[in-house]
């Protein structure tokens, strides 16, 4: 009976030892903890999400800074004859925060005229990041000299880069300006110098109308005077010779004496025969 007690007691020690030796053993395995393995997986998580946020920031700033970054198209745009880039645009390219551009302009020490004319404030509608309504916000339409001030602090390679592009813009759209002038300049001259030569046309083709009424009102007028001296005694030879001309062309005494003589049809066919008696008499 003593020494099945004391068996018990040495195995009960014997596991006591194994079990302190099993902890204290430099190799073996943590008890596993879920609450510890799940926060730590969340950390880890985090991490990576930001880190993929650094990247990207990181990457699209690098983008917008990169010196041999292909221009945008619409760097500078028009409105009418004025051409201007957008805070926006500034901003975005020369890698800052919109909002510190627009300070910027606001704190200038310049004159009210100068930033009037080459600062226009205006507005458009950004995406509402909670899906409600736009949301109204204020940005700076900026004209070539303004942009010149503007940028005048803007240091470095990259900087220097996006000036020269935005300056070649600026070139390239007066120039395009200029250009669509000048042809609409020429299109206009063109329609005045038609409008000219059709008002012309119309003048010379009304003065010709003109004239030759005046030719056939003057050629009445000595018909007129003909058959006025006719009429006033004996017929003429001038006067027998149309007269006979018509006659054998088939017209009547009556219309004879209406449009060529003041003679009626009865005293004309009279003068015409006694004229052409006293003619073969003659001969």
């Amino acid at each position: 009976m003593k020494n099945r007690e004391t068996n018990t007691e040495n195995q009960e020690e014997t596991t006591h030892m194994r079990d302190t030796n099993t902890a204290m053993t430099p190799n073996a395995p943590p008890r596993a903890d879920p609450a510890r393995r799940w926060r730590d997986r969340a950390y880890e998580t985090s991490l990576e999400k930001s880190g993929e946020r650094t990247m990207n920031r990181t990457k699209e700033t690098n983008t917008a800074m990169t010196p041999n970054a292909p221009p945008r198209a619409d760097l500078v745009r028009r409105e009418g004859d004025r051409a201007y880039a957008t805070s926006l645009d500034i901003a975005r390219c020369f890698g800052k925060q919109h909002r510190d551009v627009t300070r910027t302009i606001r704190n200038m020490e310049c004159s009210d005229e100068f930033r009037l004319r080459n600062f226009a404030q205006t507005v458009y509608e950004r995406e509402n990041p909670s899906g409600g309504r736009p949301i109204p916000t204020p940005y700076f339409e900026i004209s070539r000299d303004g942009f010149a001030i503007l940028v005048m602090g803007f240091t470095g390679n990259a900087a220097m880069a996006w000036k020269e592009t935005y300056i070649a813009a600026f070139n390239a759209m007066e120039r395009r300006i200029a250009r669509e002038e000048r042809q609409s300049l020429e299109r206009d001259a063109l329609a005045l110098r038609r409008e000219s030569l059709a008002h012309a046309n119309g003048r010379i083709e009304a003065l010709s109308r003109e004239r030759d009424r005046m030719m056939e009102d003057l050629a009445r007028a000595r018909r007129a005077v003909k058959r006025m001296r006719w009429s006033m005694g004996p017929m003429r030879s001038e006067e027998y010779k149309l007269i006979l001309h018509l006659r054998r062309d088939g017209l009547a005494w009556t219309e004879i004496a209406r449009e060529y003589s003041f003679r009626s049809a009865k005293s004309l066919s009279r003068h015409f025969r006694n004229y052409g008696e006293a003619d073969q008499a003659e001969g």
